[in-house]
């Protein structure tokens, strides 16, 4: 089984943004928006790979799971903050 996300773990993910205080908390919201490239990839993977269309700053997410256990499982964490144009 692989590991879980531990709070230290997600703490370094979002470490950038703690440090030049980005706030996120707008996506709560917003509904993600998938793009093209969300999709199942063999043997039990999901890639979802979207945005939260916020202003003046989207927020980009790049997540892939896992299928184990019953459940979806998150392996890897890509989000950035990027100003649109």
């Amino acid at each position: 089984m692989r590991r879980k996300f531990t709070p230290e773990g997600l703490q370094r993910v979002f470490q950038r943004f703690i440090d030049r205080n980005v706030n996120i908390a707008p996506i709560r919201n917003h509904q993600p928006e998938f793009g093209s490239e969300t999709r199942f990839l063999p043997p039990g993977r999901l890639k979802l790979k979207g945005r939260f269309s916020t202003r003046p700053s989207e927020v980009q997410f790049d997540l892939s799971y896992v299928w184990e256990g019953g459940a979806w499982r998150l392996i890897a964490l890509n989000v950035q903050v990027v100003p649109v144009k």
